[in-house]
């Protein structure tokens, strides 16, 4: 008669262990998962600052602007482009020897 109310006791204690421990797992794992959403929203932060940087650095008018203050680069002129015809012959260049032919 005492082991017919034992075997549904001793389950009862054993299922309750079982929750308990699951439920410790899932709170760690929950926290792990804030964590881990806190540090994407911070590199999704550094990332949209990094594009916002690279805009301002490759903008068109300031490269222009440092390529004059730096350099003595200008704007082609029309008169320098002219047809794969207009250019010079290549000169022919003798072999230096010992060179394959």
């Amino acid at each position: 008669m005492m082991l017919r109310h034992a075997l549904p006791w001793s389950l009862v204690i054993v299922l309750a262990v079982a929750i308990y421990g699951t439920a410790h797992v899932v709170g760690g794992k929950k926290k792990e998962l804030a964590a881990l959403e806190q540090q994407i929203a911070a590199e999704l932060e550094t990332a949209h600052v990094l594009r916002a940087e690279l805009s301002f650095l490759a903008s068109p008018a300031r490269l222009e602007e440092l390529a004059a203050r730096h350099t003595d680069m200008r704007p082609t002129a029309v008169a320098q482009i002219v047809d794969v015809d207009g250019l010079p012959a290549v000169p022919q260049l003798p072999l230096l020897r010992g060179a394959r032919q």
